[in-house]
């Protein structure tokens, strides 16, 4: 799917930053759903691992102008994620029936552990050579979809977006419209030059 006008102004806009500057703006835009308390969590992928550095000096500063908890899940080899999160969304999300019995299967232990535990373990299977795809159910995808895709190796599903849907997929697509809705609002601010602690109040007020 082509990259929204918006888009397309905002990573030019950004590419006359520094590095510091130019990932605080892009780590806003990728978890605006999250900044905005639409979802529980969003992952960032830098695929550039000299962005590590960079994110490592200024991991303190991102997560005090985000408003929002940022956890390095993995780093090397390349790409770097990044999970940045609501601690209280992602427990609530966690402790559903249906995701508690995924992580159970998936090695977990009991889901009302505390949050670091799961967090480490998370980023364990991050770095073990396979993408841990029960990560969903951090992010707040329904656990019955995660679940299938799981099952089904990502086939079948009835419509795709920020998850594959293979249950109501009218409820999905209302949900991806306005995730949708909310990075282009971001795109747009961060476009007319807007920095990201000024993008993340914004992004609050809709709370």
């Amino acid at each position: 799917m082509p990259a929204s006008p918006m888009v397309v102004s905002m990573m030019e806009r950004l590419r006359g930053l520094d590095d510091s500057d130019r990932l605080g703006r892009l780590i806003a835009y990728h978890a605006a759903p999250t900044i905005a308390g639409m979802t529980p969590a969003n992952l960032v992928c830098l695929a550039d691992g000299g962005c590590l550095a960079v994110w490592r000096e200024n991991r303190m500063r991102f997560r005090q102008g985000l408003g929002i908890e940022l956890e390095e899940l993995k780093s090397c080899p390349a790409p770097v994620l990044i999970l940045c999160y609501r601690p209280a969304l992602v427990r609530r999300a966690l402790n559903r029936r249906g995701a508690r019995r995924v992580l159970a299967e998936t090695g977990y232990g009991d889901a009302g552990r505390d949050l670091k535990g799961l967090l480490e373990k998370l980023g364990e299977n991050c770095r073990s050579g396979r993408f841990p795809h029960e990560i969903g159910l951090f992010l707040g995808y329904p656990p019955r979809d995660v679940s299938l895709f799981m099952r089904r190796g990502g086939g079948g599903a009835r419509l795709t977006g920020c998850w594959r849907a293979y249950h109501d997929a009218d409820r999905a697509a209302r949900f991806f419209a306005r995730c949708r809705e909310v990075k282009d609002g971001a795109a747009r601010l961060l476009g007319d030059g807007a920095d990201f602690t000024e993008v993340a109040g914004r992004l609050r007020q809709a709370i």
